[in-house]
């Protein structure tokens, strides 16, 4: 199948790469998990982004994705949204949810502030492969 998205990651106004560096924080199997869910989705079209691997989201934050995963018994949601360009998928925020809380307590209200800032091509984003930086 072909490459249909880039993924990219939100890059703090310091310079920052705070996804990646959640990223870098998951246990080895939940990395394989992420990995093989992007590796799923790049090759999708945006139609067949639906659970149990993608959810998008309602009310205040419409417009935002949950990417879903497992592993180790953790329920992973990582935060992101479609653009800001053309066939882009943008990380804002790790997080991980049990029952309705998630981890970071404040990851919905941080992945709306960054969806904003983002959208608004305030902030930088980074090509997810290009993890140099860290």
């Amino acid at each position: 199948m072909a490459v249909r998205w880039t993924f990219r990651a939100y890059v703090s106004p310091s310079g920052r790469k705070d996804v990646w560096k959640w990223y870098l924080r998951l246990p080895v199997p939940a990395q394989a998990e992420f990995d093989a869910l992007l590796a799923y989705l790049v090759q999708r079209e945006k139609a067949e982004w639906r659970m149990p691997d993608f959810k998008l989201l309602t009310g205040r934050l419409s417009g935002i994705g949950e990417l879903r995963f497992n592993s180790q018994k953790v329920e992973y949601r990582p935060f992101g949204i479609f653009g800001p360009n053309d066939n882009e998928f943008t990380l804002l925020i790790g997080c991980s949810k049990k029952s309705s809380a998630y981890t970071p307590q404040d990851a919905r209200e941080t992945a709306a502030e960054r969806a904003t800032l983002v959208r608004a091509l305030q902030v930088d984003t980074h090509l997810w492969e290009d993890d140099d930086e860290g």
